[in-house]
C-alpha cells in the first residue's frame, strides 16, 4: 500500500508491505524509493521496529506508538483500522443508538445530528461520543468518528473504494482509508492499498543486528 502522512506541517510519503496474522501478528516493511527505512513487528503485548538506515532499533509496548500518534493504541485498534473493522472507544456499558443520516445507517453513543450540531457550534458534551456510519447495501463501515471534549481531541476514520481481494469469497475490503487525528498534534494519514490477498501462508522475518543502537524514548 501507499501512505501519505502529515503531522502538523511535516509530510512524508512511502510504501508499505503489510502482513497480518489475525489477532496475533502485524508485520510491516516501510520503504521509500525502493529503500527499506523501517521494519515493524507488532504483537498483542509488544512493539518492535528496526531502522536499517540509521542502524537503530526499538523494543517496548504500545506507549511509545501511542505517544507518536497522540492517541491511545493497542493491537486490536491497529488491526481493526488496517482492515476497516469497527473500533470501540466508548464505555461498553453505554447504550448504542441506531439511526439514519445522509442515507447511511448509524450507530453511536449520541445521535449523529446532535453530535454534528455540537461540533459545528463548538459546544461541549460531558462525555466522549462515538458514531459509526454503515453502508446500507453492504453494512460495511464507511466512517468511525470519536470526539472527546475534555481534553479536546477527535479521531475520524473513513473507508471507501470497496472491492473483493483474491481468495476472499467475495468479501469486501476498503482499498482507501483516511485517518484524521486532532490532539496535541494534528495527524492526517491517507492509505491506498494496491493489492490485497487473503488466506495466504505468511512469514514474518524480523531481526535486530548486534551493532544496532537502541532508541531511547524517555519517560
Amino acid at each position: 500500500m501507499s501512505i501519505d502522512a502529515l503531522i502538523d506541517s511535516s509530510s512524508n510519503s512511502f510504501t508499505v508491505a503489510l502482513r497480518i496474522k489475525r489477532d496475533s501478528i502485524i508485520w510491516m516493511s516501510l520503504s521509500k524509493l525502493g529503500i527499506e527505512g523501517a521494519r515493524i513487528l507488532i504483537t498483542k503485548d509488544s512493539v518492535k521496529f528496526v531502522n536499517p538506515i540509521k542502524s537503530q532499533f526499538f523494543t517496548g509496548d504500545f506507549g511509545y506508538l501511542s505517544k507518536l500518534l497522540n492517541t491511545e493504541l493497542d493491537f486490536e485498534i491497529i488491526q481493526s483500522l488496517l482492515i476497516g473493522n469497527s473500533v470501540t472507544f466508548y464505555d461498553e456499558t453505554e447504550k448504542i443508538k441506531p439511526g439514519v443520516d445522509n442515507c447511511q445507517y448509524t450507530l453511536g453513543t449520541i445521535r449523529k445530528y446532535k453530535l454534528r450540531r455540537v461540533m459545528e457550534k463548538g459546544k461541549e458534551l460531558k462525555e466522549a461520543a462515538q458514531s459509526i456510519d454503515l453502508i446500507p447495501e453492504t453494512f460495511k463501515i464507511a466512517r468511525i468518528l470519536f470526539y472527546d471534549f475534555n481534553p479536546d481531541r477527535s479521531f475520524d476514520a473513513q473507508f471507501s473504494s470497496f472491492s473483493s481481494p483474491e481468495n476472499s469469497n467475495n468479501q469486501l475490503f476498503p482499498y482507501k482509508m483516511n485517518y484524521t487525528i486532532k490532539a496535541q498534534k494534528n495527524v492526517a494519514i491517507d492509505i491506498e492499498y494496491n493489492k490485497v490477498q487473503l488466506n495466504e501462508e505468511l512469514s514474518f522475518p524480523f531481526k535486530i543486528q548486534d551493532n544496532y543502537e537502541r532508541i531511547q524514548t524517555g519517560k
